[in-house]
C-alpha cells in the first residue's frame, strides 16, 4: 500500500547519508529505540497508519534506521529530520491519494 512512499523515503535518506557522513556525534543524540519511538509518534496517523507500518515493516524499519543514521552522523536535529519526512509523505500522499 505505502511501499512506494517507503521506498522513496529510504532513497531520500540514503542520499542524505552520503552527503552527511562524518564522525559519529555523541552530544545529545537519541538512542535508536528513543528515536524510533519519537519518529512514529511524530508522523501523523492520517499520513501513515499503524496498518501501513505493519504491512510494510521492512521498509518502515529501514526508513527509521536511515533517519537515525542521519541524526547521529550529522548536526541535523531529530525534529527537523522528522518534520521533513512527514512533509514529503504528506506531499506524496496528496499527489497520489489512491493507493491500493
Amino acid at each position: 500500500m505505502f511501499l512506494d512512499i517507503f521506498l522513496f523515503e529510504y532513497l531520500l535518506l540514503f542520499l542524505l547519508n552520503i552527503k552527511t557522513f562524518g564522525e559519529m556525534q555523541e552530544d545529545n543524540r537519541l538512542t535508536f529505540e528513543e528515536f524510533e519511538e519519537k519518529f512514529w509518534g511524530y508522523i501523523s496517523k492520517e499520513i501513515v497508519s499503524n496498518r501501513d507500518i505493519e504491512d510494510n515493516r521492512d521498509w518502515a524499519d529501514m526508513i527509521v534506521q536511515e533517519a537515525w543514521r542521519v541524526h547521529v552522523y550529522s548536526n541535523t536535529p531529530y525534529n527537523t529530520i522528522m518534520k521533513t519526512i512527514e512533509q514529503v509523505m504528506f506531499a506524496y500522499k496528496r499527489y497520489k491519494p489512491v493507493l491500493i
